[in-house]
């Protein structure tokens, strides 16, 4: 049978090459294998695991009485219910304590002995690897220990196993030879195995799944962490240590045929995606007809196989806003009245608006430089300051709310991320406590053009028209509203301003000292250099990408029908194992 197995799970593999996450399915199904028994076949020659146990018993004694192992207190016996499936004859399954000469963890307040010359290593969690037992040594902190021997207990030697016990449990790494003076910190547990099991067959055991449910069970004690007298109850299979050594060699296999064959799927993938940004890339700077033609050409003779991937659909979606807002989207039409003639219409009806008391007169913004327009404009087109087609900009106020999200009949103030992710959403908000009156101007309108003055750097400034919003909803000071001119299409004006040109100036304006959190400023926003079209364009601009996002949509929907297929197959075969 276990043959059998084997032969199903590579045949198989090619299944796995076309499922999303089939490789770590497999990685994981080998595992769980290996702890079955089912991996390779049992000989009846072997010592029985009953018989080791025996061996265990005496070699801690011998242990005990050189001083060299504490004496262990008895571990609890493992209970029927606990049991999760039926071992082979010559198995048992015992608490993990059992095959251990210590568990513990390490010391605290070591941050005091940091020294960036420190003579010894000090592993933390950072270090730990998720899912296997690889020790990071890329960014592995130094000590010098102190002169008391403070640490000692916790010194580590090869083949140690360190567990993560806090925030991310289950974390792994194994110490490898001549590693050298190393320590780790109270957040690691320590596993040190009796000498006969210091292989690796228990380290790779404890990333199976089954290890992995036990580490993410209802824990007890703080939250996110796993008590270090925990690590001891772990249950796992002991076979005999002549089958454990062919199990470590039959896994180095297997995982090995998994290796190529994520190498394989990663550079496939990878160069789906290099064709597609080389081809997108020619298309966009493409400086006549017949190449810009030409690349079209080679994207629809490939699309089928392009687009079975959804990052190059996101890519394809930048693409259309991008080309778009360089007028090669849909065809110009002489007739149509030129940008210049827009512009001074736009003006005229500032003035009008300034004249009744309705908005302020502004300061006047700066010329567009050449070097700042990033591409030529066709014939009637014109490149303006985002400002010049706006007649009001505003930020909104910054109580300090309550931190649950309001009731629907509640005012509430919206976080930045009611307008970050290319569509208002209302439900992002904060309930405004009821000893604070709402600033009616700064209540949510239907058409407002909303955008954020902080964000990440891949967010900062994106922007989003109201649809339609409940009552009672406010903008927060770290959120900018334009009130965009009637006589401009204010969805093309949002496409613009999400747009990957626009999204380049931004970044490059934006200011912080992170980049999760960057920032902008409400002049920075009114001085985006805007690509302006005759107003029947940008309408026909609108029209024809509400049509392309919806055919992406589509094949978003389309790969997304066909990846659950194939990991439905795939997880057919899977049971059948």
């Amino acid at each position: 049978m276990n043959s059998n197995t084997v032969k199903l799970l590579q045949k198989h593999f090619d299944t796995a090459l076309e499922t999303p996450d089939g490789v770590k399915k497999l990685r994981e199904l080998i595992l769980t294998l290996a702890m079955q028994g089912k991996l390779v076949p049992q000989n009846p020659k072997d010592q029985p695991a009953s018989a080791l146990l025996k061996e265990i018993e005496a070699e801690k004694k011998r242990l005990v009485k050189a001083g060299k192992i504490k004496k262990q207190e008895p571990l609890p016996p493992i209970k029927p219910e606990e049991v999760p499936y039926k071992l082979p004859t010559g198995w048992d399954w015992v608490r993990l304590g059992v095959l251990t000469e210590i568990i513990t963890s390490g010391s605290r307040d070591w941050a005091k002995y940091y020294c960036s010359n420190g003579r010894a290593k000090f592993v933390r969690m950072g270090n730990l690897s998720h899912g296997w037992f690889n020790l990071k040594t890329d960014n592995i902190q130094m000590v010098n220990p102190p002169p008391n021997g403070e640490g000692t207990r916790t010194s580590l030697i090869e083949n140690d196993l360190l567990v993560s016990i806090t925030g991310d449990v289950g974390w792994k790494a194994l110490i490898p030879k001549n590693f050298g003076e190393a320590y780790i910190n109270q957040h690691t547990a320590l596993i040190r195995f009796l000498e006969e099991f210091r292989g690796r067959f228990y380290p790779l055991i404890l990333c199976s799944p089954l290890a992995q449910k036990q580490f993410n069970a209802p824990q007890r004690g703080i939250k996110n962490s796993f008590r270090l007298s925990d690590v001891s109850l772990l249950y796992v299979p002991l076979p005999p240590l002549a089958e454990q050594r062919c199990i470590v060699a039959k896994i180095d296999e297997l995982m090995a045929l998994c290796d190529r064959l994520e190498a394989e799927r990663n550079e496939r993938n990878q160069k789906r995606l290099t064709v597609h940004t080389t081809a997108m890339n020619r298309l966009l700077t493409s400086q006549d007809k017949e190449s810009f033609s030409a690349s079209w050409s080679f994207i629809t003779k490939h699309f089928s196989e392009l687009y079975s991937v959804s990052q190059n659909v996101a890519e394809l979606k930048k693409a259309i806003l991008q080309l778009a807002v360089m007028g090669k989207l849909v065809p110009q039409d002489p007739k149509d009245q030129p940008a210049s003639a827009l512009l001074k219409e736009i003006e005229a009806e500032k003035k009008r608006l300034v004249k009744a008391g309705k908005i302020k007169e502004q300061k006047p913004l700066p010329p567009i430089k050449p070097e700042e327009a990033p591409y030529e404009l066709p014939t009637a087109w014109a490149w303006v300051r985002l400002g010049e087609l706006v007649s009001r900009s505003e930020a909104g106020w910054s109580p300090s709310c309550e931190s649950r999200r309001a009731a629907p009949n509640e005012p509430g103030v919206l976080k930045i991320s009611a307008v970050s992710w290319g569509f208002f959403d209302e439900s992002q908000n904060k309930a405004l406590p009821k000893n604070l009156k709402p600033v009616t101007e700064h209540e949510v309108q239907v058409g407002d053009f909303l955008l954020s003055r902080a964000n990440t750097a891949e967010l900062v400034a994106k922007s989003v028209i109201v649809k339609q919003t409940r009552p009672k909803l406010y903008i927060c000071d770290k959120i900018i509203r334009l009130k965009i001119s009637s006589l401009l299409d204010c969805d093309f004006a949002c496409m613009v301003n999400n747009s990957a040109s626009s999204r380049s100036y931004y970044i490059s304006k934006a200011s912080g000292t992170s980049s999760s959190m960057q920032n902008v400023s409400r002049q920075t926003v009114l001085e985006l250099p805007f690509p302006l079209p005759p107003l029947a364009e940008q309408r026909r601009i609108v029209a024809k990408i509400d049509r392309l996002m919806a055919f992406c949509d589509d094949l978003e929907k389309q790969i997304a029908a066909a990846t659950g297929k194939q990991t439905a197959i795939f997880n057919a075969v899977l049971a059948k194992v």
